[in-house]
């Protein structure tokens, strides 16, 4: 029932429905693994741990944040952590759970009310495959753009192998301020 609904939605209000609460008194943001994934989070804190080492930085940067699962985490490698989505719903749901280290903004992935060069650390899970060329074009244009030189981006995708049962997979890309023009580049190509 509910991919029939999300299918008859139109494309620009499907997210909204990942807010809504599912029989099990979860949100669909915190059940469906494309947003949420174990795996990926596993995979997500291995890489940054594997490119931070003990250092931690100033400021990360989570864009998709929705109910807020990665805050901890990132709390735990950043001295302050901004939470970014559009949803208001999933940012009060994540306002339960983050710490006072960390701010919440209800903001569009390709237009970030951020200042320029001032993040070392973004961290996006699960986003990039549902954002159409336009809004993907705009998402990496402005995380170049809030990327401090020499900062990292790590986006976290999942992927269902293809299709086979029981073999998802958990892709983690790790990218600096300087490859991201490639990733536009890429983007905008198909």
């Amino acid at each position: 029932a509910l991919a029939k609904r999300v299918r008859s939605t139109p494309a620009h209000e499907r997210y909204a429905i990942m807010a809504e609460t599912s029989s099990n008194g979860q949100t669909w943001f915190d059940i469906l693994a494309t947003f949420s994934s174990p795996q990926l989070e596993t995979a997500e804190t291995t890489v940054i741990e594997s490119l931070l080492g003990t250092k931690k930085v100033d400021v990360a940067l989570d864009i998709g944040t929705g109910t807020g699962k990665s805050l901890p985490k990132l709390e735990g490698y950043a001295d302050k952590v901004i939470g970014v989505d559009r949803n208001e719903i999933l940012l009060g749901q994540a306002r339960a759970i983050s710490s006072e280290k960390t701010d919440l903004i209800q903001a569009s992935a390709d237009s970030l009310p951020i200042r320029d060069a001032s993040i070392e650390l973004v961290s996006s899970t699960g986003i990039t495959g549902a954002l159409d060329l336009h809004t993907a074009n705009g998402f990496y244009r402005e995380i170049a753009r809030v990327l401090k030189p020499g900062g990292i981006y790590v986006d976290g995708v999942y992927h269902d192998n293809n299709g086979y049962p029981g073999k998802e997979l958990a892709g983690v890309v790790a990218t600096s301020k300087a490859m991201l023009a490639d990733m536009i580049v890429d983007t905008v190509s198909g």
